[in-house]
């Protein structure tokens, strides 16, 4: 089941399965979660699994798996897997896997 949480440039972290925004747990609203997807701009990302963002990153982003992000990224991102961007990125990237930015 997938679970869609609104976002207002919140620093999120996601650590061992536990989300926490702007340094407070989140709690899903089902326990049958297993992708969550972030709609809005967020400040900074930190996680240890891919993730799809809907919306800017004003921030940088530290993910160990993979990201898929539909908005604009200022800010470095360092990230495990596979980047695409559907907007423009200003800030350095290093990944460990493909790079592919939509402008």
């Amino acid at each position: 089941m997938k679970e869609v949480i609104n976002v207002n440039n919140e620093n999120i972290t996601v650590k061992n399965n536990k989300i926490y925004i702007n340094g407070v747990e989140y709690v899903p609203k089902s326990k049958s979660v297993n992708e969550v997807e972030f709609k809005g701009n967020i400040n900074n990302l930190d996680s240890d699994c891919s993730f799809t963002v809907n919306g800017d990153i004003n921030g940088d982003l530290d993910i160990g798996g993979s990201v898929y992000i539909k908005g604009s990224v200022v800010g470095d991102i360092d990230c495990g897997g596979s980047v695409m961007i559907n907007g423009w990125h200003k800030g350095d990237i290093d990944a460990g896997g493909s790079v592919v930015i939509n402008k």
